[in-house]
């Protein structure tokens, strides 16, 4: 039975059970989307009874806010750890206009190696940490439309629309979008369709979850959906339904195959732009481990 300390931003918890974490990767995290930038003890070795401290530190690195934090530090029921976190607001990203970087955090568990180690032994433990937090992903594109003649034009060919870059947010999982052939134009019904397709990506070497992280059946899962919510760009036929849960394949990628439709066009039109806003929301979960190596004293004999 392991002892799971589990320190949440709204509440702290002490929690024991049986619960199993995944272990996803060594003493730091990378990528983008909130950070662990340190994990680590203050002493690598310590003798029994003796205190030491274990410290976190993480930082927001992408481009939202880090929502509904919450710690678990495991595999340290035999270190008698005590304290741990209490970030109860989000965690701010960086700040381009004033050149800041992104908010950082940290947590400090005081523990004590155990008193029962025999002298002339030593034991080495690995407390690990696992972080789960909220948030989200977001991509702009705009389609160029120069004229009806052209639409007609990229129809005849077999050629898709022009799609260009706006933004792209930063952050554990990204977003692309393509357009393909062919191009269907309407001229009576002012509407123009194309294949789309919308790429998800897992790149921050963590597990995404939806709607959380507490039940593993959430595990490799997130949510997308359209922020063109009044305007003229539809986006449906997806092969998987946007706004319901897409399981990523082996946790790290997704291709979903859409329609988009482009209405209310004039019978005739010069230059025009339609914009696209494409948002994935989710849970992350980042981990990290330590060692500590606890050795045995005098007043501890083997024999």
């Amino acid at each position: 039975m392991k002892k799971i300390i589990s320190l949440s931003l709204f509440v702290i918890l002490a929690v024991s059970g049986c619960t199993s974490l995944p272990f996803i990767g060594g003493g730091i995290s990378a990528g983008n989307g909130l950070v662990i930038e340190e994990f680590k003890t203050d002493f690598s070795e310590v003798k029994a009874g003796e205190p030491f401290k274990i410290m976190l530190k993480v930082r927001n690195k992408g481009t939202s806010f880090a929502r509904n934090v919450v710690v678990d530090l495991s595999n340290s029921e035999e270190l008698q750890c005590m304290g741990g976190c209490n970030f109860y607001t989000p965690i701010s990203p960086p700040d381009p206009e004033s050149g800041t970087e992104g908010e950082s955090r940290t947590c400090t568990w005081n523990c004590r190696a155990p008193y029962d180690i025999p002298y002339g032994m030593s034991v080495t433990y690995n407390p690990l940490v696992r972080i789960t937090y909220q948030y989200t992903s977001d991509i702009v594109r705009t389609i160029t439309l120069a004229s009806q003649d052209e639409v007609r034009n990229l129809q005849d060919m077999g050629r898709s629309l022009s799609i260009d870059p706006v933004s792209t947010s930063s952050g554990p999982v990204s977003l692309d979008l393509k357009l393909h052939s062919p191009v269907r134009y309407w001229m009576d019904q002012g509407l123009i369709s194309s294949p789309m397709s919308i790429d998800i990506m897992n790149t921050g070497g963590g597990i995404t979850c939806y709607p959380d992280c507490f039940d593993q059946n959430g595990w490799n899962k997130i949510s997308i959906y359209s922020q063109n919510f009044l305007g003229d760009i539809l986006i449906d036929e997806c092969d998987v339904g946007i706004g319901s849960p897409i399981t990523l394949w082996e946790g790290k990628s997704r291709t979903i195959r859409c329609n988009l439709q482009i209405m209310n066009m004039p019978m005739t039109f010069g230059q025009t732009k339609k914009t696209i806003n494409m948002k994935a929301e989710y849970y992350y979960m980042v981990t990290a481990n330590t060692a500590v190596k606890a050795a045995g004293t005098e007043e501890n004999p083997l024999y």
